[in-house]
């Protein structure tokens, strides 16, 4: 829980959402996500042993640990195998003793340790081990890949039903796409005092040191166009708001419409 300051708080491996959450005082942040350009007290209300990274981490585990259907029935045939090849083994051991004493006039000593070694052999070869760790050896594998990319698996069954899947749906919208954001559509409109060219500038000197995605956006696009960052002053943050710096005694701000104090009908009417 927040005590004290504000920030943004990237919880997009909790959410998927690539946007980051403002957080102040009272809210409550997760274990694991990322805080951004504020500095945030924060009180511990779960032990590191106890918090959601834990209940991440033992999903995987409880996954890898579990049994799908296949694995009992690996485990069945694997139940009736080693009895079936015991047997063979020992038959065929008896018969290369009689064939060592009766057919090739070897002494006991050597027919026996002849028709053992080809017994042994039998064994070896017919050893169940594959059909016993296949299974586990997949699950500890795909479980760890999976989580590697984001994807937690909480049963063993997911594994092995996922090849029938034919199509996935979704319920969450723009988390598919990557998590980069970038710019579509921007309008300018040009002052006596403030060229569109002193505008990119201004913009540029604000967003190009802010992690927030946004920002982050147009800092890219602006730095493809060679735009050159202004020496401005006071350059801050507003956590949920934007930022805003000081140019020739003159505050500059850019963010969300709330914070500039624009209305929807305001807004709707410049982009029109």
């Amino acid at each position: 829980t927040v005590c004290s300051g504000s920030s943004d708080v990237d919880e997009s491996m909790i959410t998927g959402e690539a946007m980051p959450i403002p957080k102040f005082p009272g809210d409550a942040v997760v274990a694991g996500t990322l805080n951004g350009r504020g500095t945030l007290l924060v009180e511990v209300d779960r032990l590191p042993g106890k918090n959601t990274v834990t209940d991440i981490a033992d999903l995987v585990q409880q996954a890898q640990a579990s049994k799908p259907r296949v694995q009992d029935l690996a485990d069945k045939v694997a139940g009736y195998f080693i009895p079936v090849v015991v047997s063979i083994s020992i038959i065929a051991t008896v018969i290369w003793i009689v064939v060592g004493l009766k057919l090739r006039d070897q002494s006991a000593g050597l027919a026996v340790g002849t028709a053992i070694t080809y017994g042994i052999a039998i064994l070896a070869i017919s050893c169940p081990c594959a059909l016993g760790l296949a299974v586990p050896m997949v699950l500890v594998i795909a479980g760890g890949v999976a989580a590697r990319l984001g994807i937690i698996i909480k049963t063993a069954d997911v594994v092995e039903r996922g090849f029938r899947c034919t199509d996935v749906i979704f319920d969450k919208t723009g988390t598919l796409t990557e998590n980069t954001l970038d710019i579509l559509e921007e309008f300018i409109f040009e002052r006596d005092a403030l060229p569109s060219t002193m505008i990119y500038a201004l913009v540029r000197s604000m967003v190009k040191d802010n992690r927030h995605p946004v920002s982050q956006a147009i800092e890219r696009a602006l730095k493809q166009r060679d735009v050159k960052p202004l020496e401005v002053a006071a350059i801050e943050s507003i956590p949920g708001a934007g930022t805003q710096c000081e140019y020739h005694d003159t505050v500059f701000r850019g963010g969300n419409q709330h914070w500039l104090e624009l209305d929807n009908e305001k807004v709707n009417a410049l982009a029109a």
